[in-house]
């Protein structure tokens, strides 16, 4: 019994560390393709290939932290200039890859609360009297706005859950009777917990 369980476990440690893997590579390129974008003047390219590089977050090893340093730095910079147009794309950009993955936990939360915060006083600089009659009343106004916008649908981490289970299960009777009903199981349990990382 113990064999099968160590078998299991090990099938599906090999395929999170494939996927793992996976992300830790697009995030490198993805970053990568930011900063040539970032050399050539292409600013608006730039922006777009650090959010997905941000976006393929792995604890530790993955692009995130880097690609969130130089979006941040992006927005920072062009507020200095005066450019509030960049800097809205930065910031919105830091804040769409910061509500993608947050999940169970929320890495970066600090990130996205500073995101938000620098969005919404930019946003309630034109006049937006819907918002309020002063600049403070409408920088309140987005900052609610942006806080219950977004976030992680937790019925899609249930289905992730469920499949990881039934991976798992299905991993112990191929290990230990083999058969269709195995691969049955590894099948719908490997889809459900793509299915469930993927839309959440």
């Amino acid at each position: 019994m113990m064999r099968t369980v160590v078998v299991a476990v090990v099938v599906v440690a090999l395929a999170l560390a494939v996927a793992a893997g996976r992300a830790v590579w697009e995030g490198g390129r993805a970053l990568d393709d930011g900063d040539a974008a970032a050399r050539r003047g292409d600013t608006a390219e730039a922006i777009a290939s650090w959010r997905r590089a941000a976006r393929w977050y792995v604890p530790v090893v993955g692009a995130t932290g880097d690609a969130l340093d130089r979006l941040e730095r992006t927005a920072t910079e062009a507020e200095g200039r005066g450019d509030p147009a960049t800097a809205l794309a930065a910031w919105q950009a830091e804040r769409t890859a910061l509500v993608a993955i947050r999940g169970a936990i929320e890495p970066f939360a600090d990130r996205r609360a500073r995101a938000e915060a620098r969005l919404a006083a930019l946003m309630a600089a034109p006049p937006a009297p819907a918002a309020g009659d002063t600049a403070d009343q409408r920088a309140a106004w987005h900052r609610q706005a942006l806080a219950g916008a977004g976030g992680v649908e937790r019925a899609w981490l249930v289905v992730a859950a469920v499949g990881l289970a039934l991976w798992l299960a299905g991993s112990v009777a191929l290990a230990r009777k083999g058969g269709a009903r195995g691969v049955a199981l590894v099948g719908a349990g490997a889809a459900l917990w793509l299915a469930g990382l993927l839309l959440a």
